[in-house]
């Protein structure tokens, strides 16, 4: 089917380098685009959920929460004075 249509320059141009680099006419190389364009494209389907295996974060015995804030606090301080 014949029709006519306008499109941009940089468009032109790169359908053109196209058709040059794998040596097939302007027209040929339009239809292949226009083809991959309207295709259903595989990326946009959305994937399967992922399911994630939750647990309870708690302190293994022997740690004393109070010492490891007291420990990551001096920790802080020493940072910062190093600046």
């Amino acid at each position: 089917m014949r029709t006519t249509l306008t499109i941009d320059d940089d468009i032109v141009h790169k359908l053109k380098a196209i058709a040059a680099r794998q040596q097939k006419s302007f027209k040929a190389v339009v239809n292949t685009a226009l083809r991959k364009g309207l295709a259903p494209s595989q990326s946009k389907q959305t994937p399967g959920k992922i399911r994630l295996k939750t647990r309870k974060l708690q302190f293994r015995s022997g740690i004393d929460e109070m010492k490891l804030k007291a420990f990551l606090d001096d920790a802080d301080v020493e940072d910062h004075t190093k600046s």
